[in-house]
Formats: structure tokens, sequence, C-alpha cells
């Protein structure tokens, strides 16, 4: 990837910690990946507003998971 997001999840198998490589000082910890992604969402909205990564990753995730559902029925 040539242009990585500077917001990152670090998932153990405690939870998950949102990090921001800009903004050293803001961190989130969250138990369940959706939230951390919209925790990494909220971030890049407030602070990074033409940076789009997260929230295209988020939508792509979402997408898929619908896609999955709808292949099980």
């Amino acid at each position: 990837m040539a242009n990585p997001s500077p917001i990152q999840l670090d998932c153990s198998p405690v939870g998950i910690v949102v990090a921001c490589e800009e903004h050293p000082w803001w961190r989130a910890f969250r138990f369940h990946k959706e939230d951390a992604w919209n925790s990494a969402c909220a971030h890049e909205e407030r602070e990074h507003g033409d940076d789009r990564r997260q929230r295209h990753a988020r939508d792509v995730r979402r997408a898929r998971a619908k896609e999955a559902l709808v292949r099980c029925d």
C-alpha cells in the first residue's frame, strides 16, 4: 500500500486499541471490531476531514458482511 492511513487498529484477544500516528495523544479502546471502526471513523471525520480511508474500509467491510449474510440465506 503506497499511502497507508495514519489510523491503525491493534487487535488482541482482550480488545482493540485504535491509534493515530499523526495524533499520538489520541487513543481509543474498544471490545468489538465494529465499535473500533466507528471510533476510527469518528476520529478521521474530526481530525482528517479530507481523508476517507477509514470510512471507505468500514463501508467495504460492512458490504462484505452483508453479502455473506445474503449468501447464507
